[in-house]
């Protein structure tokens, strides 16, 4: 994905939640208090996707008679 479709991304959650989740500036960019909660959540939502995918992948082994 590049920066740019990113950042339209980032501005449409922003859009969507209302408020501001990242502070932009020359320095750089630094999550609002808001934005860091919600890169919390989204990490831990990503590692249950990958935890269901793991426990979805042993299941499809040991229903094809692989055990793990």
């Amino acid at each position: 994905m590049s920066h740019a479709a990113l950042w339209r991304k980032l501005a449409f959650l922003e859009e969507v939640s209302g408020t501001k989740l990242f502070d932009r500036s020359v320095q750089g960019v630094r999550p609002t208090v808001t934005g860091a909660v919600a890169v919390e959540r989204a990490r831990r939502i990503l590692a249950e996707m990958d935890d269901a995918d793991d426990v979805l992948a042993q299941t499809r082994r040991v229903s094809d008679g692989k055990i793990p």
